[in-house]
């Protein structure tokens, strides 16, 4: 009986320090979004040297390369692209980087940078540019 309680003791102790590191790993992921989003070059590496997650969420599904492309800024696209972020990643309703680069910054900068990078979206929109 002894036994068994040790069992369920280590058992739940693992399960806690598990949510722990769950817990941790997205708020590290909402940081690199808000960093993202203030364009902090230097947060942003510093959240990248601690391999957080690059494709963390927000409520609407946009990653940190989504924010990136929506606010137009060719440094900070290129930041994420280079640490391996998800150049096709998709959003709640269904838009990638590419989509958003051309709805929000309308950059052909960040534009053609998603692209060299693989980058797919909606091709009618790409007359835009």
């Amino acid at each position: 009986m002894q036994m068994m309680l040790v069992v369920v003791g280590v058992v739940i102790l693992v399960w806690m320090m598990r949510r722990q590191q769950r817990r941790a790993a997205l708020a590290a992921g909402q940081d690199l979004l808000a960093a993202t989003e203030a364009g902090d070059l230097g947060h942003m590496r510093a959240l990248l040297a601690k391999r957080v997650d690059m494709n963390a969420v927000n409520a609407q599904g946009w990653t940190p390369l989504h924010v990136a492309a929506a606010g137009g800024n060719v440094e900070v696209v290129g930041l994420l692209l280079k640490h391996g972020a998800n150049v096709n990643a998709v959003s709640n309703i269904g838009a990638t980087p590419l989509d958003n680069a051309i709805t929000y910054s309308r950059s052909q900068a960040v534009a053609d940078l998603l692209r060299q990078h693989g980058a797919e979206g909606h091709t009618d929109w790409d007359t835009i540019f």
